[in-house]
This record gives C-alpha cells, sequence and structure tokens, in this order.
C-alpha cells in the first residue's frame, strides 16, 4: 500500500502540469505593504532579478509530508533573521532548477543526486528587492540528515509536516516594522521563535492549496 507521502508525490507529478492555483493562492498569505511602485501579484518590471527557491518534500517518520524550511542569519544584508526556503539569485546561463538544487547544497548540503525535481510552482515577484523567485519543487525519498549549514547565511535548517501548515489554528495576523513602516500580515505560526511570513509563506500558500486538493480527492 502507497505511503501517504507517495501519494502525494504522484499527485503532484500529475497536477503540476495543470493549471495552478497561482496568485489567488499566493493571495492568502500576501502582506499589506503601501507605497509599492509595483504590486507582488502584478506582471514585474523588466529589470527584475531571477532567483529560485527549492520546496523540498520529504517523507517524515509516520511517512507523513514535510516540507524543508531555514533560518537566515541575522549577519546577511537582506531577509536577516526571516525563514525562508533555500535558494538564492540565478547566475547567468543558468535555469531556475539549477539554481534551486546549487543554492540548497551550498546552504544546507543536501547532494543534488539526491533529489528528485518535480517542476516548478507560480512565479513570484519580490518589489521590496526586485527579484522575481522561481518556486522549483522536488523532493527526497529519505529525509536528508547531517545538514553541512552554511553558517554566514543560515543559522538553522528544519522540517514542518504540510498539516501543521494547513491547520488554520497556525495561521495568524500579526504587524512587523519594516524601514519605517508598518506591515500588517499573515503568517504561519511553526517556529518556536520566529513568524513565517512574506514570499516564503505566500508560495507555501499555493503549496498548502495543493495538499488540500490533495487531501480532498483522497476522501472522494
Amino acid at each position: 500500500m502507497n505511503k501517504p507521502f507517495n501519494q502525494f508525490i504522484e499527485f503532484l507529478n500529475h497536477r503540476i502540469s495543470l493549471p495552478l492555483p497561482g496568485v489567488e493562492a499566493q493571495a492568502e498569505m500576501m502582506p499589506e505593504v503601501t507605497g509599492l511602485r509595483y504590486h507582488p501579484l502584478k506582471e514585474p518590471p523588466v529589470h527584475a532579478k531571477k532567483s529560485a527557491v527549492l520546496c523540498l518534500f520529504t517523507p517524515s517518520d509516520s511517512f507523513q509530508t514535510e516540507i524543508l524550511l531555514t533560518l537566515r542569519s541575522d549577519s546577511i544584508k537582506t531577509h536577516k533573521g526571516q525563514i525562508c526556503f533555500p535558494g538564492g539569485r540565478c547566475e547567468q546561463h543558468e535555469s531556475p532548477h539549477e539554481t534551486a538544487l546549487r543554492e540548497t547544497f551550498e546552504e544546507v548540503g543536501i547532494s543534488p543526486e539526491t533529489i528528485t525535481v518535480l517542476g516548478s510552482l507560480t512565479k513570484l515577484y519580490v518589489p521590496p528587492s526586485n527579484s522575481l523567485i522561481f518556486p522549483v519543487i522536488g523532493f527526497c525519498q529519505q529525509r536528508p540528515s547531517n545538514f553541512q549549514l552554511q553558517k554566514e547565511e543560515v543559522q538553522e535548517a528544519f522540517f514542518t509536516e504540510l498539516d501543521l501548515l494547513t491547520n488554520k489554528s497556525n495561521i495568524k495576523t500579526t504587524q512587523i516594522q519594516r524601514d519605517g513602516n508598518i506591515i500588517n500580515t499573515p503568517y504561519f505560526n511553526v517556529h518556536p521563535t520566529t513568524k513565517l511570513w512574506g514570499a516564503t509563506a505566500m508560495i507555501l500558500g499555493e503549496v498548502c492549496s495543493l495538499y488540500r486538493e490533495f487531501n480532498n480527492s483522497n476522501l472522494l
């Protein structure tokens, strides 16, 4: 009998070839920021810088689906102290898939050879950093261990079950101060010290939409 994790991967492998939940799902976790020249859910400017992140799914000990997240270092210039996916800026002539795998290896030490890439989710533009993010999705058949963290950028790597992210009691709202502005934002309450909000939360909004769709299909 297939385990829940394997069933979800099989579902994703087929589902990503169809129209995705897209900006509607991303918008559920979008911060309210005033004064933006470009809107995150509209077409990005031509000068946007391409980035890629890896949404890496792994099985828990009970074969439920987990996703890898990192807590950024407080010493880096951007996204300091925030929860993010492994990822970064695309180098010249590098595809988003290649960027996501390279950055994941550099940041947490997971070898690309252990990761199967399924495809990509809906791209997301982040106005403050002028980044156009391509969320790449992939999986490992076994949960990676013995992380080798790039301490200058990452202070922690951890896994969170999708069941926790889709539990409405773990979705809250807060106010965050950034560059003199007060940002009203929803966030995932899945880490003991840090709120999961912003672009990562918006990408997870689409992940959660797909996971709910998978669960509902299993109930039919």
